[in-house]
């Protein structure tokens, strides 16, 4: 099963000390698995979303949240 993969980024460059509001956007593609016949989904679980300066559980100053999905969607093609 897939652990962690790098969605997208951007790099924002702060001041020492400085601190920046950042928005992005989830959409149903983002969580996409393609299972075993070649379905997309959405599988159940556990999800956690990483922000910051580094890779997850690296010594990087950054931030995480972390959300649960109930039930499997099946994607249109």
């Amino acid at each position: 099963m897939l652990k962690c993969f790098c969605l997208r980024f951007e790099r924002i460059h702060l001041e020492p000390g400085a601190s920046q509001k950042v928005h992005f956007e989830l959409k149903d593609r983002d969580l996409v698995m393609v299972t075993e016949d070649g379905s997309p989904i959405i599988a159940p679980g556990d999800y956690t979303i990483s922000i910051g300066g580094g890779q997850p559980d690296s010594a990087a100053p950054g931030v995480s949240g972390r959300f649960n999905i109930e039930g499997r969607l099946a994607l249109p093609e």
